[in-house]
């Protein structure tokens, strides 16, 4: 979808029938699809405007997310921004490994407070941007 706003757009993930369907349903789209895991599948000269980590922080162990981010923030351009939607302790559901709990929220705040550019929250229900509300879901914008 990212494709039909932008010059270019690259979908990264490690199911093969998530890739196949991705292009065969968005071929004319430009978009590359790579199977693999991020960072590991990486090009170490990808560089990018935006990076959208859309519920995908809780399918990674607590003790990878740092290295995660930090990959991610490294491949940002100039300027460039990444999104990450991810659900809160009382919403997530299993086989969920790395939920961000009130402790892991501060513990990434207090690591990553200069890349920071907003923090907030999102509702699958209600999905009209970010809330300044608590919601089902952490939202945040890095640099």
């Amino acid at each position: 979808m990212l494709a039909r706003y932008s010059r270019c757009a690259t979908g990264v993930d490690n199911d093969s029938a998530v890739i196949d369907f991705a292009r065969r349903h968005n071929a004319a789209s430009g978009a590359l699809f790579v199977q693999g895991t991020f960072p590991e599948t990486a090009e170490s000269h990808w560089r990018f405007d935006c990076i959208f980590c859309v519920e995908t922080m809780e399918h990674i162990p607590y003790e990878k997310q740092a290295a995660f981010i930090d990959a991610a923030l490294g491949m940002l351009k100039p300027d460039g921004r990444m999104f990450i939607t991810t659900p809160n302790e009382s919403s997530a559901s299993p086989p969920h490994v790395g939920v961000w709990t009130e402790a892991k929220v501060a513990e990434l705040v207090a690591r990553l407070g200069e890349h920071i550019v907003k923090r907030g929250w999102f509702s699958n229900s209600q999905p009209v941007g970010m809330l300044d509300t608590p919601s089902t879901h952490h939202a945040w914008v890095l640099r």
